[in-house]
């Protein structure tokens, strides 16, 4: 039954404990004698890290929050928001004058013949995101702080396009994957109160809006296929759908990487021609980016709802892009 010590030692092996017969206090801390072996308590602790002053907090003798990866600390020291992309800074000097934040960030895309073809929102003072297979269209100018589009208002910011990228996933085969593409201005935008990015939350943070059930939408759209665009800035509640929902009402596969929604009572649609739309939600009187219009009439015809990219598993992307990492 019983082995010798040589043999059970190669198996068990005890530590031997310095707290007897030696004067430990002339030793090195070490975690494991201090706090393993003995009580945990301060004096220990301040033996293991040979620090009066073990605490993070300096010692204060309260309690000090922190956040998750994605989360900002608020001066109160106790609350927590969501980190969103571009300078908090700069948000919230800048209230929209128009009748929500995130319209304030919406763009409209000119062509070489002044005609508009597509729509994107700021995400920073020289970055805009749309959809991207509106750039089968050169961009000739990207403007910022327009509202009606048959006069000139004094807010409006026109942009030359520098760079384009498209997400590199994007294939033209299948327009409606990986439809993104971020688009470089020179020069930035002068912000104000009628030019304003919009927010971008992590990856968490927008599935969590995702599951909201309303986000809002704004753009130049048309409420027919065969009408003209509104020559005026529009809005409108939608409502997100589920997954399921989205292939029985819309008799259409869709992808992880989109989302259906739609007009509580299905009288607003987005049309082709209105690709890049933004769509938002609010949360804490704060407006997040959630998904870019994708997919019109072309893919849905007439049915209920409209098919947005969801910017949810792109959000690294965007960020990389931005940062001059690609």
């Amino acid at each position: 039954v019983f082995i010798n010590q040589q043999k059970a030692s190669s198996v068990l092996h005890r530590y031997r404990r310095y707290n007897t017969g030696y004067l430990e206090e002339l030793r090195q801390g070490n975690l494991e004698r201090e706090c393993i072996e003995e009580i945990c308590n301060f004096e220990e602790a301040r033996e293991i890290f040979e620090d009066d002053q073990i605490c993070r907090n300096e010692g204060r003798g309260r309690v000090a929050c922190s956040c998750v990866d994605g989360y900002n600390l608020l001066e109160d020291q106790k609350t927590c928001e969501p980190s969103a992309f571009g300078s908090s800074s700069v948000l919230a000097l800048y209230i929209c004058h128009n009748l929500t934040q995130f319209i304030c960030s919406q763009v409209y895309m000119f062509s070489f013949d002044r005609k508009g073809f597509c729509e994107g929102v700021m995400i920073s003072d020289k970055w805009v995101i749309t959809a991207a297979h509106c750039m089968d269209h050169k961009p000739y100018t990207v403007v910022a702080g327009e509202y009606d589009t048959r006069t000139f208002e004094h807010t409006e910011q026109p942009r030359q396009v520098l760079r384009v990228f498209r997400h590199p996933r994007y294939n033209e085969t299948f327009k409606y994957e990986n439809d993104l593409a971020l688009l470089e201005l020179s020069p930035p935008f002068v912000l104000n109160k009628y030019v304003t990015p919009i927010c971008i939350g992590n990856s968490m943070l927008t599935k969590y809006l995702l599951k909201q059930g309303r986000g809002s939408m704004s753009g130049w759209w048309k409420l027919d296929y065969l009408q003209k665009f509104s020559n005026t800035l529009q809005r409108a509640d939608i409502e997100y759908v589920s997954q399921v929902n989205c292939r029985q009402k819309n008799e259409t596969q869709s992808s992880p990487n989109t989302f259906c929604a739609g007009h509580p009572t299905f009288v607003k649609k987005v049309y082709q021609g209105n690709s890049g739309t933004p769509v938002a939600t609010e949360r804490n009187n704060t407006w997040f980016l959630t998904g870019i219009a994708t997919c019109g009439a072309e893919c849905t015809g007439d049915k209920p709802y409209n098919i947005f990219t969801s910017i949810t598993n792109y959000i690294e992307w965007i960020h990389s892009v931005t940062r001059g990492e690609q």
